[in-house]
């Protein structure tokens, strides 16, 4: 089963936003309201995740936070 980490979801309304149990069976989505800006704690806390859905364009992430969650 794949991870998904729906970031900056400010005001908590992307689960309920889309149909998500369409994809339940293959995928576990975790949603994340806060907002993170630290390459290296972007990198450390989301290693665990195969898939990111950016809500916000203000969740940077670089060339090189890919290459170290990879």
């Amino acid at each position: 089963m794949f991870k998904a980490a729906v970031l900056d979801d400010y005001q908590n309304v992307a689960s309920r936003m889309a149909n998500w149990d369409k994809l339940r069976d293959k995928i576990r989505f975790e949603f994340f309201s806060g907002h993170f800006i630290d390459e290296s704690e972007i990198s450390d806390r989301f290693t665990k995740f195969d898939i990111f859905k950016l809500s916000r364009e203000r969740a940077p992430f670089l060339s090189s936070q890919l290459k170290r969650l990879s």
